[in-house]
């Protein structure tokens, strides 16, 4: 009789439970480091929206209205003068940013966030701060904050 070489089956329960321990220990490295990777494209899109807004205060020392389309959902950047405006777009692959601007456009909040991650980042005009708030509930959700109200000269994110 000819005997075939062949695991046993302990052998290969030990193995699929050390497979099982790999997984177990990789997954949620995985999914923080995606987590990361979202908030860190948030983070990025609000440093560059601040930037346009700077720059299109040098030109013409007011920040644009921003304006939506209701019929196509296009975002519109308005420099006249024009009343109090607040707005969402898209701007990233699903990175939301709010912004508000006071009545006079000399002033404005901005808030940023990755509808996958877990962290929203804000700036405000009058500091060079990158404010944020993380809660891991915030993960799949863009509605749950508030913007607050811009005033000149005022520290407007409370980040506790």
């Amino acid at each position: 009789m000819i005997l075939k070489k062949a695991f046993t089956l302990i052998e290969l329960v030990v193995v699929i439970a050390v497979l099982s321990i790999l997984a177990a220990i990789a997954i949620p490295y995985f999914w923080n480091s995606r987590i990361k990777a979202f908030n860190s494209t948030a983070e990025a899109d609000i440093a560059n929206f601040r930037t346009f807004l700077e720059l299109v205060y040098a030109d013409h020392q007011h920040y644009p209205l921003i304006q939506r389309n209701m019929t196509t959902g296009e975002v519109v950047f308005t420099l006249p003068e024009a009343t109090y405006d607040s707005v969402r777009f898209l701007t990233s692959s699903k990175v939301y940013i709010g912004y508000k601007t006071d009545a006079d456009r000399i002033t404005y909040v901005a808030i940023a966030k990755h509808i996958d991650g877990d962290s929203y980042y804000g700036v405000d005009s009058d500091s060079p701060l990158l404010y944020y708030k993380k809660n891991r509930s915030y993960v799949g959700h863009i509605d749950n904050v508030t913007l607050p109200e811009p005033h000149v000269e005022a520290l407007d994110f409370d980040n506790s």
